[in-house]
């Protein structure tokens, strides 16, 4: 009987698991029809309306996520399909440097060339993937893409992480051009400019605020003040996370639904996402010594594993809407984010 009673027990939750996936599955095709039937198509006059905002804090589909991502993002820019075939072609007579740096510098520094520098990060970019490896299916498309845009902006030049986020959006769309303007207009949005400027003042800055937004919350104070005990300060963590906009930390899935958050409500969700995460691990880190805090913070190899355990996408959610930012942490925030509205010509 119990054994019975057991399989029963089985059945029952398998039956449940079924109806919510088939659930699921319907409010999917639903939400789809919807973006293209209704938003998509008059999007100057529905992206801002109370029931659109609702449904893309849902997530957005899949199958439209690039488009929205692409209207919501925009062209500040003014990159055209002309400009950017006009880049690749000064690109591919141009020896690609750093920081206008010559090549002889370069190798002087002990530096590797650009192009050797992207050549060696992209199989280490979602390498389990295997997208980007030198025979992968968007190896060339997210080459050509970041060696254009390192050219055409020597102020800015490479920056490792910075095929994290060339990645991911040729994941969405593996049209070059598409591609090539998204990625210009997000290292300009919100806090972005600063992570890729390499602006140690602007950075450290947005550091503060994030900390203070931790401080806001019981149970981050908490864990903030345990860390500044033990010596791991925002910057030996924060970079990564706020840098890539998660991909390096998060599971691909749940981080592409914090970049869909991030292009609605910009740099004010992903601090509170940074909050979320602290919360969400707090008992962990509470209990564990320097060593073991950094391994994790850091999603050092051997602990992808623990953070897919810890920040599944329901609880990251849940707790990112408990959490709101203070007048004073906004007000902070809001001085920062318009430094990069100067900086937006190409």
């Amino acid at each position: 009987h119990t054994v019975l009673n057991r399989k029963e027990k089985d059945i029952e939750v398998s039956r449940a698991d079924l109806k919510r996936q088939m659930r699921k599955e319907l409010e999917m095709q639903k939400s789809i029809q919807h973006w293209r039937r209704d938003i998509l198509p008059d999007w100057k006059n529905k992206s801002s309306s109370k029931s659109t905002k609702a449904l893309w804090r849902k997530g957005v589909p899949a199958q439209v996520r690039f488009m929205v991502w692409t209207l919501a993002l925009g062209n500040d820019l003014k990159i055209t399909p002309d400009l950017y075939h006009r880049l690749k072609e000064a690109k591919e007579h141009t020896y690609i440097h750093i920081h206008n740096q010559s090549p002889s510098k370069e190798h002087s520094k002990g530096k590797k060339p650009v192009k050797d520098q992207i050549e060696a990060d992209l199989p280490r970019t979602f390498p389990a993937l295997k997208c980007f490896d030198l025979n992968g299916p968007l190896h060339n498309t997210v080459k050509e893409v970041l060696e254009t845009y390192v050219h055409s902006r020597p102020d800015i030049g490479y920056v490792q992480g910075m095929s994290y986020i060339a990645a991911n959006i040729c994941l969405q769309s593996a049209d070059e051009y598409l591609a090539f303007q998204s990625l210009a207009n997000l290292i300009h949005k919100e806090h972005m400019y600063a992570f890729y400027k390499l602006d140690k003042r602007e950075i450290y800055a947005y550091y503060r605020v994030i900390k203070m937004a931790m401080c806001e919350n019981k149970t981050c104070k908490v864990v903030a003040e345990y860390l500044d005990k033990i010596d791991i300060h925002p910057h030996l963590y924060l970079f990564n996370w706020m840098q890539t906009l998660f991909l390096k930390v998060l599971p691909l899935d749940v981080a592409n639904r914090v970049w869909d958050c991030f292009f609605l409500e910009g740099s004010s969700f992903i601090i509170r996402t940074c909050v979320a995460i602290m919360k969400l691990f707090s008992s962990t880190l509470l209990e564990a010594a320097f060593e073991d805090c950094i391994k994790l913070l850091s999603c050092s190899p051997g602990e992808e594993t623990y953070w897919t355990k810890m920040i599944n996408e329901r609880d990251l959610f849940n707790t990112i809407e408990e959490i709101s930012l203070s007048k004073t942490v906004q007000k902070e925030l809001n001085i920062l984010l318009p430094f990069n509205s100067k900086l937006r010509a190409w």
